[in-house]
């Protein structure tokens, strides 16, 4: 991906950056919850995904950081199970907004973005995770095959 593949959800790198900068991004997570079966959904899954964007210049492990931020994020989905399938749907992918909203600054900024330009690029960053939900649920969950489970529901 580059600064301008980016732009079309998360413009701040090509507004910052410049026009077709390679980059790549590193995601870890941390502090996993998980729920089953609370609130009327299947599974709650809240986390901190730790993102780093970088600018891509070949070197493995040693690419320049652009701009580096920890954000709370609430997944949930429906999961069904049939004939030792599983079938699920992702119903919210979104960032979680009583502790995304604490910090007014990323962790580490290359890019010397101001405040308003953070708020901005956090607000992109929640409306591209719905784009990704939707993809999620069209191009890998929703094949129509489900996921076979590897052993059946009575061995487990």
């Amino acid at each position: 991906m580059d600064t301008s593949t980016v732009a079309q959800f998360i413009p701040i790198f090509e507004q910052k950056s410049g026009v077709n900068i390679p980059m790549i991004t590193y995601v870890n997570f941390k502090d996993i919850d998980v729920k089953f079966g609370e609130y009327d959904t299947d599974v709650i899954i809240t986390y901190t995904a730790n993102l780093s964007f970088r600018k891509d210049e070949g070197q493995p492990g040693q690419e320049p950081i652009l701009l580096e931020d920890e954000l709370r994020l609430i997944t949930s989905g429906s999961i069904r199970q049939d004939d030792n399938v599983l079938y699920m749907k992702v119903l919210s992918h979104k960032l979680d907004h009583s502790s995304s909203g604490d910090h007014d600054y990323p962790i580490k900024d290359n890019l010397g973005i101001n405040n308003s330009q953070y708020r901005e690029f956090v607000s992109s960053l929640g409306f591209y995770l719905n784009k990704q939900k939707d993809w999620l649920n069209e191009n890998v969950l929703n094949n129509g095959n489900g996921l076979h489970m590897p052993m059946g529901s009575e061995e487990i």
